[in-house]
Formats: structure tokens, C-alpha cells, sequence
């Protein structure tokens, strides 16, 4: 699971208490057992890295890895 760059998260919001993202992503998994890597500069941020659909990756959690291991279709 990819989790893009968060910013602007609870902008605005002082001094109400949120669960942090790590708290929701591992409530919304629950005990599904797979490889997360967060804080990826994908979407729509300034740093928008397009990720084909559909494609076959290699995701390497420990190391902070993405890989494509087959080329996208243009």
C-alpha cells in the first residue's frame, strides 16, 4: 500500500485531538498482513509523480522502495 505525502492534515484544527495517520491506516488494514510505505511523492502535491495503473510493481517497505517490474503502456 502506497500512502502519498499528507500535508495540510488537520489544518486549521488546533486544539482538537485526531488520530494520527498511522493510527488509521493500521485501523482501515486491520490484520491484513502486506508491506505499507507512506510519505510517497505521488498525487497532488507539488512533487506529482504519475503511477500507471495496473502495472506490476515491487514494494519494498523496509528499504523504501518502489519499483515498476514491467513497463507501462503508452
Amino acid at each position: 500500500m502506497l500512502i502519498g505525502e499528507l500535508t495540510w492534515i488537520n489544518a486549521g484544527f488546533e486544539g482538537i485531538v485526531y488520530p494520527t495517520v498511522r493510527q488509521v491506516v493500521f485501523d482501515a488494514v486491520g490484520d491484513r498482513d502486506f508491506p505499507i510505505l507512506a510519505n510517497v511523492d505521488f498525487g497532488h502535491q507539488v512533487a506529482n509523480i504519475p503511477l500507471p495503473i495496473g502495472v506490476e510493481a515491487a514494494l519494498d517497505a523496509v528499504a523504501g522502495t518502489l519499483a515498476l517490474t514491467e513497463a507501462p503502456l503508452v
